[in-house]
């Protein structure tokens, strides 16, 4: 599994966005903020999970998340919030 930083368009991920919040609004209010972190199977991969960090910069708090269905109990929430754990100390967050 590869976890690296989305840099397309959001709106490829308002699936995901919506599995994490039952709000339309809300989630229109943040899906463009901060940065989101995605799991793939491999480079190029469908996207299988997402999670969202907003703050700034400082003090960050993950907004977000959320693994497709099909592929819960294994492991992928675990590896982005560890990836983000990581990221976060790497920037003194």
């Amino acid at each position: 599994m590869l976890i690296e930083t989305w840099r397309g368009d959001r709106a490829a991920l308002l699936p995901l966005f919506e599995l994490a919040d039952d709000s339309p609004a809300q989630v229109a209010a943040y899906i463009g903020l901060g940065e989101v972190l995605v799991a793939l199977e491999a480079a190029g991969s469908d996207v299988l999970g997402h999670l969202q960090l907003v703050g700034d910069g400082e003090a960050l708090e993950l907004k977000s998340m959320a693994v497709i269905a099909a592929r819960r109990g294994e492991g992928i929430g675990r590896a982005l919030v560890e990836a983000a754990i990581a990221g976060c100390r790497a920037r003194g967050a």
